[in-house]
C-alpha cells in the first residue's frame, strides 16, 4: 500500500473490510526498504568516479 489512488478507492477499501484485512498507515514517501537499492547507488557512484566511456567494454571493466 503506497497511498496510490487505486488503493484508496471505496470499492477497494470495502473489499479489505469485508475480508477483515487491517490496513497500516504508510507515509506518502516512505523510504525504499529493499536493501539492494543501496547497493545499486554505491555501485553507480563507484563507476562514475572511474568515468568510463559509454562502451560496453569500458563499463564492464569499471563494474569489475
Amino acid at each position: 500500500m503506497d497511498n496510490a489512488p487505486c488503493y484508496k478507492a471505496r470499492i477497494t477499501i470495502a473489499q479489505f473490510q469485508e475480508d477483515d484485512i487491517e490496513l497500516l498507515k504508510w507515509p506518502a514517501n516512505s523510504p525504499d526498504l529493499n536493501p539492494i537499492e543501496g547497493v545499486w547507488n554505491r555501485m553507480k557512484a563507484q563507476i562514475a568516479q572511474q568515468k568510463p566511456r559509454p562502451t560496453s567494454k569500458e563499463v564492464m571493466q569499471a563494474v569489475i
